[in-house]
């Protein structure tokens, strides 16, 4: 462990420590020495991350880039409106090969960096990345109207640019970085103007498309009524298949509906799968490999475990977010107690999937520091910060063998990501009584309830 990760740890302990209360049982000396650890450790997780941010940029760089290379060569294909699906690659465990297996406007969405070198290409989309990833940061903390010099601003920094699945996204050339700043804008708009309601489903349109498990934010619309928001996100996936089609052509769109997309969704236990599926699978195999591809393990058993499990979860969320009251912020929180439970219940999501569950995180971390602290909600944020944002699958995943108590510990973001959820659910369920003068309507029945007031 790095000494800068330390004093990261360190100054995030203190922060929210000071953020959520702490401050008024110590003595002042004490106060003041949790403030200055506070702020170093937001400097310096700002300096790490900058410091692995320009440790992309050489051209031998070992970081790892394959999942741009993917989407730059499926651009270069789209262009010509060639082949983009390799129909035998999709149907083998999504671990053992990485292919396209994205809507065509994901590879169409790339076409302007093919007309670039690759490796200025992938340099460019990492830290245009990392400057939407920034700028969530910066606009979430505006919006909330959070200062530099607070407590809980400093920890929310330290946790941000700590997180070890963002950093593996930014390097990847992943998506999650555009996921996590086009949820914000449809939460911004969603708690704030419901005449907006379209905009926040056109917002999400692109994210559904490409990815699908994001639908699950559609909850909080569909149960308040929103039906705006539900027409937006139609139209928005209609415009983003449209454009798919016309960008990479008619027969990929055609393909991917009729050949790719039944294919897809299958589980698998390689290392970075961290979902309820890798979990029980994990547990029930009779032999696990170096990096889980080609275990052996029941998988209709796996299966079945994971849709039974993924079913309270939903329901629960449902009707936590169906409930009302406790201002701005508890409406913000019932938007995305979803995001957790969308990445637990698909078969397979990949450790940095995790970096969308920074949102709700820090919603929390928000809702906590304005009164919401009980000792059990504490207890699970701290829990879902240090599994979510500390480490990766490949801290565990070292070779084998994986018997006995450390087949508990190969899916450990999954825990983190339950942690969360309780922590949403908990607070949604019992929110701090506020004013809310927000566009979400509240009713008296689940099902046919009468609008009594905003």
């Amino acid at each position: 462990m790095d000494s800068l990760l330390v004093l990261t740890c360190l100054g995030a302990i203190a922060a929210f420590a000071l953020a959520f209360g702490a401050d008024g049982r110590l003595p002042v000396h004490a106060r003041q020495a949790f403030a200055s650890v506070a702020a170093l450790g937001a400097i310096a997780s700002v300096v790490r991350f900058v410091g692995f941010v320009l440790g992309w940029l050489p051209a031998d760089s070992p970081t790892n880039s394959y999942d741009f290379k993917v989407f730059y060569d499926a651009a270069i294909t789209a262009r010509g409106w060639g082949q983009l699906y390799d129909l035998s690659g999709i149907t083998r465990d999504p671990g053992e090969i990485t292919v396209y297996r994205h809507v065509p406007i994901g590879a169409a969405l790339f076409i302007p960096w093919t007309f670039l070198p690759y490796d200025f290409a992938l340099n460019a989309w990492r830290l245009l990345n990392v400057g939407v990833y920034v700028g969530t940061l910066l606009a979430f903390l505006r919006h909330f109207g959070l200062s530099p010099r607070l407590p809980l601003t400093q920890g929310l920094i330290a946790l941000w640019f700590v997180s070890t699945p963002s950093r593996d996204s930014l390097g990847l050339g992943q998506w999650d970085a555009l996921f996590l700043a086009l949820t914000l804008a449809a939460l911004i708009l969603y708690i704030t103007r419901r005449d907006r309601d379209l905009a926040v489903g056109l917002l999400l349109a692109l994210p559904l498309a490409l990815k699908f498990y994001p639908a699950l934010l559609l909850l909080a619309p569909l149960l308040a009524r929103r039906w705006r928001v539900i027409v937006g996100g139609a139209l928005g996936g209609a415009l983003v298949v449209a454009l798919g089609a016309i960008l990479a052509g008619p027969r990929n769109s055609w393909i991917f509906l009729t050949q790719v997309l039944p294919a897809v969704g299958g589980g698998t236990l390689y290392a970075e799968n961290q979902t309820l599926y890798a979990l029980f699978g994990r547990l029930l195999a009779t032999r696990i490999t170096a990096n889980g591809v080609g275990s052996i393990y029941p998988a209709a058993l796996t299966g079945t475990l994971a849709d039974l499990a993924a079913v309270p979860l939903v329901i629960v969320s449902g009707i936590a977010v169906w409930r009302r009251g406790g201002g701005a912020l508890a409406a913000a929180l019932r938007f995305v107690l979803p995001i957790p439970v969308a990445i637990l219940i698909i078969p397979t999501a990949w450790s940095h999937y995790t970096a969308w569950a920074l949102l709700p995180l820090a919603l929390l971390a928000l809702a906590l520091a304005r009164g919401a602290v009980t000792w059990p909600r504490l207890a699970l944020f701290a829990l879902a910060a240090a599994l979510l944002v500390l480490g990766s699958e490949r801290d565990l995943w070292r070779g084998g063998p994986y018997d006995g108590p450390i087949r508990l510990l190969l899916t450990y973001k999954a825990y983190g990501l339950l942690a969360l959820w309780a922590a949403l659910v908990l607070v949604v369920w019992h929110p701090r009584a506020a004013p809310y003068d927000g566009p979400e309507r509240r009713r008296t029945s689940l099902l046919f309830g009468r609008l009594s007031n905003w």
